[in-house]
């Protein structure tokens, strides 16, 4: 029967965004549990009981909750129903061995719950697994290889850099936080962003940067912001800039993205999924007349 307390708690890795941080629960109940089974006391068993319910019933409806709020929105549905049936059998299986803790064939059917709930517990897309992954990726290693100070588009790429690769970020929107607090960084995370929103990329569509919409970088811009910016080596971009050499790189998977193009008066946003992305090394285009 922990494994049946253990399987309401391998959904709240979409909540906490990571598996190993539901391990005190767990413990924590499988101890709720044990006091449980061998306590006599008809008062004692059914406050553990109570201990251990409350909190099943408290993630259940959570979980209704978020189906409420991400019914039209959330295209993973069909997981969160998953889950939820998870749940809701969980429980079930709990109140029937408590009343009739006789039947050991609850024990099975919680074995079978776990193992069906472990399929869909990471609920993360391909590309943030991918990035908090902690394999390496040779290939995203000979891909930035003596790239120095890089930007690349997007938080996705910000991200990438961090988790992925053990790098710092040149700038993103996201940076912006500690700029708050700090003159200096406040000015030089301005200056950055003077420079790099030439390029028009989809992170500068964020809050925290001025609305700009994402469209096709130029030979002009990438070389207009590598001179502008001394101190950046390396530009990664989403898309490829005509007329100029790059290094390709293609992830093992995707990232969605939602481009904003502005035509007219209109504007229209898109969801694209990408997988290659392209380098400028600052110092080539520097040296181009």
């Amino acid at each position: 029967m922990p494994l049946a307390i253990a399987v309401v708690f391998s959904l709240l890795p979409g909540l906490l965004l990571s598996l190993d941080m539901t391990a005190p629960f767990v413990v924590l109940l499988c101890l709720l549990w044990y006091l449980h089974r061998n306590f006599r006391n008809n008062r004692i068993r059914l406050l553990a009981a109570s201990a251990i319910l409350i909190p099943m019933a408290f993630v259940l409806a959570l979980a209704v909750y978020s189906l409420y709020l991400q019914l039209t929105l959330d295209r993973y549905i069909v997981r969160h129903v998953l889950d939820l049936a998870l749940l809701t059998a969980a429980a079930f299986g709990l109140i029937w061995y408590v009343r009739h803790p006789q039947n050991k064939l609850i024990i099975v059917v919680s074995v079978g719950i776990l193992a069906s709930s472990m399929l869909v517990a990471d609920q993360r897309s391909s590309w943030n697994r991918y990035v908090y992954g902690s394999s390496q990726d040779i290939t995203l290693n000979q891909f930035l290889a003596n790239a120095g100070t890089t930007f690349w588009e997007g938080e996705n790429g910000t991200e990438l850099l961090w988790f992925k690769e053990r790098k710092p970020s040149y700038f993103s929107c996201m940076q912006a936080a500690e700029s708050v607090f700090f003159q200096a960084v406040a000015a030089e995370w301005s200056r950055r962003k003077s420079a790099l929103q030439l390029l028009h990329t989809v992170g500068f569509s964020d809050e925290s940067c001025t609305s700009i919409f994402s469209g096709t970088n130029s030979k002009v811009e990438v070389e207009a912001v590598c001179q502008s910016l001394p101190d950046l080596d390396t530009i990664v971009l989403n898309h490829p800039v005509p007329e100029l050499p790059n290094r390709t790189w293609t992830a093992p998977t995707y990232q969605e993205v939602m481009e904003s193009k502005k035509t007219g008066n209109a504007i229209k946003k898109k969801l694209v999924k990408i997988s290659a992305f392209y380098r400028y090394d600052c110092a080539t285009l520097r040296e181009s007349p």
